[in-house]
């Protein structure tokens, strides 16, 4: 049994013999474009022109209009953008948080997620502080204070996502994901 990319190459040289040169390959990685290239490679005996084979995060930034900054740049941003609306965040508090708050933002625009509807969804959650209102006379729920640090936490993510992006793009500058949904 031949290797799937065996027969992709074989494929793309049986449908372009000789205009490789014309021809755009969009794969999930760097890696399966190497193994592409590879391929292509073994699977002929004469002298071709590589197709241009990409990487998707590759060929949306070549698309895009914004250019993907480094992640280190995108965390100094981040805390602008953060301390613009909570002046009172600490770096090093801030630095702890940080990189999985940028993933989370970089997920919800590579997967084209609604944004307004993902925060409400969000601070749903806040509804566990409107049971304590609800439960019987002399019970109470326990505060660790995480929770109102939380909840707090959630109210600023929906200001913080939108005053990031609009930062990042005055500046012709996007994370991953916003050049997704942007391209």
């Amino acid at each position: 049994m031949k290797p799937f990319l065996r027969e992709v190459a074989e494929y793309i040289l049986e449908v372009h013999p000789t205009d490789l040169d014309r021809v755009a390959i969009v794969v999930p990685t760097r890696r399966a474009a190497f193994f592409v290239k590879q391929e292509l490679a073994n699977a002929t005996d004469r002298t071709i022109i590589c197709p241009t084979i990409q990487a998707i995060e590759d060929f949306v930034e070549t698309v895009s209009a914004l250019k993907v900054a480094d992640p280190v740049s995108l965390l100094f941003d981040l805390y602008d953008t953060f301390r613009d609306i909570d002046a009172n965040i600490q770096f090093d508090r801030f630095m702890g948080w940080a990189s999985v708050l940028l993933s989370d933002l970089d997920r919800i625009d590579q997967y084209l997620v609604d944004p307004d509807y993902l925060f409400d969804y969000l601070t749903e959650a806040r509804a566990v502080e409107r049971w304590q209102n609800s439960l019987p006379k002399g019970r109470t729920l326990t505060d660790n204070g995480g929770a109102k640090n939380y909840f707090g936490l959630f109210e600023n993510i929906r200001k913080v996502y939108h005053n990031f992006r609009e930062r990042l793009a005055t500046e012709g500058k996007a994370y991953r994901g916003m050049a997704y949904r942007h391209g």
